[in-house]
């Protein structure tokens, strides 16, 4: 997410932003779920503003949030607080790195 930010936030070196024309980053990570107390999936999202002026209303980007959740059957909480107890939405596959034998010279 600080990559995005920086992305949206950079300046040219006579001052103006760099990237005009973007002005917000909804940001949804389906990879990891957010732990519930109730029997919700929920996932994270962000939504990032640009210093562009804002022209897109930001109701847009949380309509957006909003019926993503409900096409995807997971809860939907409109949070400014930080979050951190993500974890992985699917279970870690175990794999084995198998190394053929060192080549003799």
């Amino acid at each position: 997410m600080v990559k995005l930010f920086d992305t949206l936030w950079k300046r040219r070196h006579d001052g103006e932003l760099r990237y005009v024309h973007n002005h917000v980053v909804v940001l949804i990570s389906e990879a990891h779920v957010i732990a519930s107390g109730e029997d919700v999936t929920m996932f994270p999202m962000a939504t990032m503003y640009s210093d562009a002026g804002n022209k897109i209303p930001t109701t847009f980007t949380e309509i957006l949030k909003e019926q993503w959740a409900e096409f995807n059957n997971a809860g939907y909480l409109e949070s400014s607080e930080l979050w951190d107890n993500f974890r992985p939405r699917d279970r870690t596959k175990v794999f084995t790195v198998v190394r053929p034998p060192p080549i003799a010279n």
